[in-house]
This record gives structure tokens, C-alpha cells and sequence, in this order.
């Protein structure tokens, strides 16, 4: 594809100038069903993609070890921020519903995007004064 104002090289850095998103696809046990290069890239640091065989088993451990929250809400089972060497992200989850109108086979969708740089690092505030879910999300949204 070439661009009026410039090569198609320089379209192609435009546009991948975005962060990628990691996408899965977790069954009901939150096995991955499905998943993209970016939810690897983002679950595998600082680890490099080629050393990360099979990707089905490694990431159903990194989500366990890194997505699932300790403290569950009755929406989601995930974390909604996490970190990845330096950056953050945050986990959006959105349940999947099937066919067969069973729980049990119901899917969950989850994003892994990059957060923006905050002013006030949330998580060393959260630990030191022990904060639930519900006020980090209420520190989250006022800052």
C-alpha cells in the first residue's frame, strides 16, 4: 500500500506505532483457547517467544501465575491491571456466552493493553495501605 506522503514503509510504522493489544480466548477453566503473538509477547517477558513451547501450556500457566486474581469478583475471575517488567497493563475480560447456554461452556474474551504512564504509581499506594479492589478502582478512577 503506498501513501500520498510517503512510502508504504512509513504507512506501515504509522500504523504500528499504536501498542498491540494481546488478545485471548480462555475457556470456562480459563485454558487458552485461542490467543495472538502479542498476548505471548506480553505473558513471556522477559523470556523470548522462541524459548516459549508449547504456547497452550505456558500461557494456561502464566495466566494462572499473573491473571487470576486472588481476590475474584463476581464479573471476572482476572486482575484488571497487571505488570510486565516495567509497563503495565490492564486485563479486560468479557465473558463469552455460547450456544448451549451452559456456564460451563462459556468463554472468556480478554485484552492485554498497555496502560498509559500515571502520575502516582497505584501499586506500591494499594500495598501500602492494604487497599480492597473496589478502592483501588475508586484511586484509579480519580486520579
Amino acid at each position: 500500500m503506498m501513501h500520498s506522503n510517503g512510502s508504504a514503509l512509513a504507512v506501515a510504522q504509522r500504523l504500528n506505532s499504536k501498542p498491540a493489544v494481546g488478545f485471548l480466548l480462555l475457556d470456562s477453566s480459563l485454558h487458552p483457547i485461542a490467543f495472538n503473538v502479542e498476548a505471548i509477547r506480553v505473558l513471556s517477558y522477559p523470556d523470548r517467544l522462541a524459548t516459549v513451547r508449547p504456547a497452550d501450556g505456558f500461557l494456561a500457566e502464566r495466566i494462572r501465575e499473573t491473571l487470576l486474581d486472588p481476590e475474584p469478583s463476581r464479573e471476572s475471575p482476572l486482575v484488571t491491571e497487571f505488570r510486565s517488567g516495567r509497563r503495565r497493563y490492564l486485563c479486560r475480560a468479557f465473558r463469552v456466552d455460547s450456544d448451549t447456554k451452559s456456564p460451563s461452556h462459556a468463554s472468556i474474551a480478554v485484552l492485554l493493553e498497555r496502560a498509559p504512564v500515571s502520575v502516582i504509581p497505584l501499586s506500591p499506594v494499594s500495598e501500602q495501605f492494604n487497599l480492597t479492589r473496589r478502592e483501588r478502582d475508586a484511586l484509579k478512577h480519580l486520579l
